[in-house]
């Protein structure tokens, strides 16, 4: 008897506790998260996690919706999804390197894929449910970070994407009990389902889609470009134009120019109407642009290396204004004359030997080339330097803004566009360095030129200062110099 009592209790407490595993293990854990108008819902599901993505926002006021696994938007996987007009939803992987538009990963470790039974396509609330494998690390503190838009992109999952309404970072216990995810009736226009499972670039895409009027608005591979990036264009162009087009143009007007007789006392107004009045305001309004970018898209100014160089160029370009002015407007008193200019010969009116007279003794091209460099003071050379710098640096710093801010800051490939303007650059690193070599051609003319007029000079100052010569034997070449006019002067 007591044998069959106890194997009776034994019987009941094993079913009890049959039946409270069976509860256990039927009951599904996850956790919730909501911030104003979004709600993250999570389910553990065997080896996968259905996460769900619900806003008060209809399908004709939702832009975008994301999530991500991580404390901070920089670095962390993001799985971004949204509705289309034709009924499809898109969801795209991707990854942020600044505080950027996050960039399409093309084959991310771990793939989101569409739970349709737990989606939703309504005017007054939208759910978007997808499935992906368990996170790494403890399930009860899974750090994961949010946001959404009002702004819809479109359909391809590379498409650009307009700045987030909300965003932030909370922490996720996938350990708790709780209830199953709300279902939904997703229905879809399109006969291929894979238009809403799309993942990094696109696979089967339609070609057009269909607008609220019923009309077909074709499918662009560059999508328009949003405010900001339309502003970093703006500032794109207008710094081009001004390091690599003007700045260069105004740079080899005088060494194409200023040995042309006609205009060698006309080409510094060309020079500083091209260098100062056209460049100064593109170069810096472009510059503006760029600096008000940074800092509304709360990044660090000068925090990398085209931030820096920019500001280089701008330091540079104020620095060469202010040269060139003191160069032009502050000239240095020329130096006395001095051989090979003056040659002291006997006079041929058969005087005494005691009576010389100066005259003009045609130069060598290399004594030409030589009394040019070194007439020239050392302010002139310090002007062509920094010149060659800015242009240098601006053909580079170009090109580090096309290849790599752009795709860093809006998250763009490489587009039609873009092609063109790289394909601009390269042609232009070779077109300024050869017109400036071409033109080195006409420095010795120059310098013979330059060599005839000192000497010229040299015998207009000798010819008038003839007679007090005369009167006094021990006039020296400097107080010959003191005689010239400040038009023999302006050698």
């Amino acid at each position: 008897m007591s044998r069959l009592y106890s194997f009776a209790l034994a019987t009941l407490l094993a079913g009890y506790t049959l039946g409270n595993i069976s509860y256990v293990h039927g009951q599904q854990t996850g956790g919730t998260f909501c911030a104003n108008a979004l709600c993250v819902n999570a389910v553990i599901e065997g080896s996968s996690v259905v996460y769900q993505l619900k806003t008060t926002m209809g399908i004709n006021n939702l832009g975008w919706m994301a999530i991500g696994f991580g404390t901070d938007m920089v670095g962390s996987p993001m799985v971004i999804t949204w509705p289309n007009q034709d009924g499809t939803i898109t969801i795209s992987h991707r990854r942020a390197t600044a505080q950027a538009m996050p960039r399409v990963v093309q084959s991310p470790p771990q793939v989101a894929t569409l739970t349709w039974q737990n989606s939703l396509l309504a005017s007054d609330s939208t759910m978007i449910a997808f499935t992906m494998p368990l996170p790494q690390g403890p399930l009860n503190k899974v750090n994961m970070i949010y946001a959404y838009s009002d702004v819809r992109p479109r359909p391809p999952p590379n498409s650009v994407m307009e700045e987030h309404l909300e965003a932030g970072s909370f922490v996720m216990d996938l350990t708790k009990p709780r209830d199953p995810l709300p279902t939904g009736t997703y229905t879809s226009s399109s006969s291929d389902a894979s238009t809403a499972t799309l993942s990094g670039a696109p696979q089967s895409t339609p070609t057009s889609v269909a607008t609220e009027a019923g009309q077909e608005e074709p499918l662009f591979d560059d999508p328009p470009l949003t405010s900001d990036e339309r502003r970093l264009v703006i500032h794109g162009i207008l710094m081009a134009v001004g390091f690599l087009i003007l700045l260069p143009f105004g740079a080899l007007i005088p060494r194409y120019t200023r040995t042309i007789p006609a205009l060698q006392n006309k080409w510094f107004t060309a020079h500083w109407v091209v260098q100062f009045l056209l460049s100064s305001p593109l170069i810096f309004a472009g510059w503006a642009l760029g600096y008000q970018h940074v800092g509304d898209s709360g990044r660090h100014h000068f925090s990398d290396s085209h931030k820096r160089a920019g500001l280089a160029l701008l330091v540079l370009y104020l620095v060469q204004i202010t040269l060139g002015t003191i160069i032009h407007f502050f000239k240095p008193t020329p130096k006395p004359p001095t051989p090979p200019f003056l040659e002291e010969k006997p006079a041929d009116d058969g005087a005494t030997s005691s009576t010389t007279s100066t005259t003009h003794v045609r130069l060598s091209s290399s004594q030409e080339i030589r009394s040019s460099i070194l007439a020239r003071p050392i302010q002139n050379y310090l002007h062509a330097i920094i010149g060659l710098t800015i242009v240098g640096l601006a053909l580079w710093n170009v090109r580090y803004g096309i290849v790599y801010e752009w795709t860093t800051f809006t998250g763009r490939n490489w587009t039609n566009d873009l092609n063109r303007a790289k394909k601009w650059w390269l042609a232009w690193v070779i077109i300024v360095p050869v017109f400036y070599t071409l033109g080195l051609v006409l420095l010795p003319r120059q310098w013979h030129q330059e060599a005839v007029r000192r000497a010229s000079l040299v015998d207009d100052a000798a010819s008038s200062s003839a007679e007090p010569a005369k009167n006094n034997p021990e006039v020296s070449p400097v107080d010959l110099e003191k005689t010239m006019t400040p038009e023999t002067k302006a050698v």
